[in-house]
């Protein structure tokens, strides 16, 4: 399934500690299960919400910002019956703990995940303009998600 979620502000659960409110850009994630459980997810940001909408890389960590493959760690979801729980998958992730693994090259400017944090707070939004492109757009993550290397 194709979950998108629109901007939001959410709690992240960074290297042992809350941060309360960092604003998130709209999201667009590939998630595919099987025998009810999950089994790979592809997360990316987008600035707008639709299937002409390209993929940008997840602006923090635990997202290879080649590909968009999650990395779950210790997150397991299960007992998922059909397409209507993909977005527990997602939310899984989003609630999970996070650090700065795989973080490298996803942020315009940012080398370390902490220092986006910081420059967060106090923010509504996300600066879209700190969002690397990929070249994709939705429609493609629908489709074909294997033509997507």
């Amino acid at each position: 399934a194709v979950v998108m979620l629109p901007e939001k502000v959410r709690p992240v659960f960074y290297m042992g500690q809350i941060i309360p409110d960092v604003p998130f850009p709209a999201l667009c994630a590939y998630v595919e299960a099987k025998n009810g459980e999950r089994a790979r997810t592809r997360l990316f940001a987008v600035k707008e919400l639709g299937m002409d909408a390209e993929l940008f890389r997840y602006p923090f960590g635990n997202v290879s910002s080649s590909d968009g493959n999650c990395c779950f760690g210790n997150i397991h979801v299960t007992g998922l019956r059909d397409a209507g729980d993909a977005l527990k998958i997602l939310n899984a992730f989003l609630e999970g703990e996070t650090n700065g693994d795989l973080f490298g090259g996803n942020v315009a400017g940012y080398q370390n995940q902490a220092d986006i944090y910081e420059d967060l707070r106090g923010k509504k939004k996300f600066p879209k303009r700190l969002l690397i492109g990929t070249g994709i757009k939705v429609r493609e993550l629908c489709r074909a998600n294997e033509k997507i290397k």
